[in-house]
């Protein structure tokens, strides 16, 4: 990704993040910069140079708030997540920009689920006290995303494994029952367990001790005070160790790989019309 491309990502991003903060501050609904976000306020006061995206983490009451009045972002912003969209098979929610494009090369239609370029929003859930009972909240949590993943695999054409294909002709109904299910027996009340983690895309596991996530101050990023929480230190350490040391440079590259399109310009269903001749 050339230097000038991930700029304008790292622009349209940020747009959505005052987008998502100002509606926020509205409602009075708590959130914090998360993960290499969080990194990128107190390492480099904004986004980690060679990162291409941005994460923000919500207490799970403020999490189902914020859903409830995410309606009320400004065009051309939109949030989806499993409740709202058909093809959207990850367990946490996503507000994207319309006008953008963030899709892989060649990808055939993939229902309603949205192209563009976005941020990730994770809820805060409970962790169980043990460690297996952990592993089950995991076990369940990636039963919830498959469920859905099929319905993306339908969309597209694209199951190979025989898992997939088979899951693809479970009908709808019962795969929504079944991972709405499993989400709901995953999902313990951060208030009444000792530990919590997010609902991301990593294995999930009880990081953080319950408090954690309970002082807030702000930091600098990109200009603008965000809210982080007061031991931000601690967290960054239980992320990612001694974080203010740099990577190796090998190590410092986005995400997405060259078969990934970014366009800050065209619509990601421009894209879709032209590979899929419709």
């Amino acid at each position: 990704m050339t230097d000038d491309l991930l700029k304008e990502v790292h622009e349209a991003e940020f747009k959505i993040l005052e987008a998502v903060d100002d509606l926020c501050r509205r409602h009075n609904i708590t959130y914090t910069l998360y993960c290499g976000t969080l990194l990128g306020a107190i390492r480099h006061k904004g986004f980690i140079p060679w990162d291409d995206d941005i994460d923000l983490a919500m207490p799970y009451e403020d999490y189902k708030r914020f859903l409830e009045v995410a309606h009320e972002l400004p065009a051309p912003y939109v949030m989806q997540n499993r409740w709202n969209t058909r093809a959207f098979h990850y367990v946490w929610s996503r507000v994207y920009a319309d006008g953008t494009a963030y899709i892989k090369k060649g990808m055939k239609q993939p229902g309603d689920l949205h192209m563009g370029v976005w941020v990730d929003i994770y809820p805060f859930i409970g962790a169980a006290k043990s460690k297996k009972a952990q592993k089950l909240q995991w076990f369940l949590i990636e039963c919830a995303t498959a469920s859905r993943t099929a319905e993306l695999y339908r969309a597209t054409g694209d199951a190979k494994k025989f898992s997939q294909k088979f899951m693809m002709h479970v009908p709808y109904w019962f795969r929504r029952f079944a991972g709405n299910l499993c989400l709901r027996l995953a999902v313990k009340d951060p208030e009444k367990c000792e530990t919590k983690g997010t609902l991301d895309a990593a294995e999930f596991e009880g990081k953080y001790k319950r408090d954690d996530w309970k002082e807030w101050t702000t930091a600098e990023f990109e200009g603008r005070e965000f809210p982080i929480p007061v031991n931000y230190d601690g967290m960054l350490r239980i992320m990612y160790g001694d974080y203010m040391k740099l990577p190796p440079e090998d190590k410092r590259c986005a995400h997405r790989d060259s078969n990934w399109i970014m366009d800050l310009h065209k619509d990601y269903r421009e894209y879709l019309k032209e590979w899929n001749g419709n």
